[in-house]
């Protein structure tokens, strides 16, 4: 193991990682449930169902306003979980070199800060988090290990859900007709449903990776007994 690092386990933030992405998740099924009452009150007023305009602007007001409340709430949750993920990935950084992993390509501050640069964003985070993946599960050869279906798949979720959500805002200026309204609607149901599965991935991905760390962890200091014995 690393001197210069300390070996902490990761499982405290990993647990905090985990309730915040539930409730991320509960959040979201609510969004869903007032983007489907939504919907449909949209598609009965381009059916022809309500009489004039002020009852179907009625009917409207209560879920767009469960909306809008739902989604500062979904805003104030990402950032503050944004915050602990940033904090597990830090520190399983570290732990991947107080576990023996050397000329790692990403330190512990810059496997969190390429998320904040723009471009490079798109790519360098996932590195990064591959990167830690291979180190946590084979600390001596981890270059060896570059292909990690887990991390591929949230990577992919992410980039996805952020398009989504970039799409959503251009269609949403651009939302002057009921047709064009109702597919911002689809689409924005589509982001929700997204960010569940991708928040189930990353609570995944991040059990995996701690585990793997206590128990190498283990490992190591069950070697470094038996050898002082």
């Amino acid at each position: 193991m690393s001197d210069q690092f300390q070996f902490k386990s990761p499982l405290s933030l990993f647990i905090w990682v985990k309730r915040l992405m539930w409730v991320h998740i509960f959040v979201s099924l609510a969004l869903l449930i007032g983007l489907v009452w939504e919907l449909k009150v949209l598609k009965d007023f381009q059916g022809g169902l309500f009489s004039d305009q002020v009852s179907f602007f009625q009917a409207l007001k209560l879920p767009t306003e469960i909306i809008s409340r739902l989604s500062i709430l979904f805003l104030l949750i990402f950032c503050g979980g944004g915050i602990i993920v940033f904090k597990w990935i830090k520190l399983a950084n570290q732990n991947v070199r107080a576990l023996g992993a050397k000329n790692l390509s990403f330190t512990p501050g810059w496997s969190v800060g390429w998320f904040f640069i723009p471009v490079a964003n798109l790519f360098k985070p996932f590195n990064a988090v591959n990167e830690l993946w291979s180190a946590s599960h084979s600390p001596e050869n981890w270059k060896a290990d570059d292909k990690n279906g887990a991390v591929q798949k949230w990577w992919g979720l992410w980039i996805v859900s952020n398009g989504l959500i970039q799409l959503s805002n251009n269609l949403e200026k651009n939302a002057d007709s009921i047709d064009k309204i109702i597919q911002l609607s689809y689409i924005n149901i589509g982001g929700e449903i997204l960010w569940i599965i991708l928040s189930l991935s990353l609570i995944s991905l991040a059990r995996q990776i701690s585990t793997v760390q206590v128990e190498r962890f283990s490992q190591l200091s069950e070697q470094e007994n038996s050898l002082v014995v």
